[in-house]
């Protein structure tokens, strides 16, 4: 059981034996979130849509780069520094992957993630870091249609049954195949964020 410590002043005293960690980071104060619900009248800038969706295909090309899987990259879970840069942040249940012979490794793991953005084989235990393409390829979706909470959902149960969203209205009209291609049914399909680079080329 912790013990309270005492407070002198209302503060709690430093003694030699008290340690203390500080952690710094960078102040960001807006999100893709903000951007989808401040956009969601007028439609969408496909320049800036582009150039959101490259840099978070950067961040999780560098975090898959370095065996580790996001596995909840959602709008939330993104956020614009003060120059308006992308930084993909809570890694609180990111998790490692392993590569044999160059090819990575599906391997069981927990289900754990945010529904609403997981990939079908979330929910089956089984799964390696093409969650992570899925979850993006929704985004992409989110960012390039605009959509209500209820339509949102009904779109992304579609892409999570295999199902094509065909008579979507998209501000980024490039977008469609690409959305087509993150949000493969079957992982194997699904392109690496090397193959998106190459896509935008």
């Amino acid at each position: 059981m912790l013990e309270r410590l005492p407070t002198v002043n209302g503060q709690f005293p430093c003694y030699d034996t008290c340690a203390f960690l500080y952690i710094q980071m960078q102040l960001c104060t807006h999100s893709p979130r903000g951007w989808l619900r401040d956009n969601q009248i007028l439609p969408r800038e496909p320049r800036r849509i582009d150039s959101i969706f490259k840099q978070i295909v950067e961040g999780v090309a560098y975090i898959h780069g370095r065996g580790v899987i996001h596995r909840d990259l959602k709008p939330d879970n993104i956020l614009f520094d003060q120059a308006g840069k992308i930084r993909v942040c809570d890694m609180g249940i990111a998790s490692g992957f392993k590569k044999l012979e160059g090819h990575e490794m599906t391997e069981t793991r927990t289900a754990i993630s945010t529904p609403l953005y997981s990939a079908p084989e979330q929910n089956y235990w089984r799964y390696n870091s093409k969650v992570d393409i899925f979850s993006i390829g929704l985004i992409l979706a989110e960012l390039s249609v605009r959509m209500t909470v209820e339509e949102r959902k009904k779109i992304f149960d579609n892409y999570r049954r295999g199902i094509p969203n065909d008579d979507l209205i998209f501000d980024y009209e490039e977008s469609r195949d690409l959305i087509c291609y993150l949000t493969k049914f079957d992982s194997k399909e699904r392109l690496t964020c090397q193959e998106i680079f190459e896509f935008f080329e």
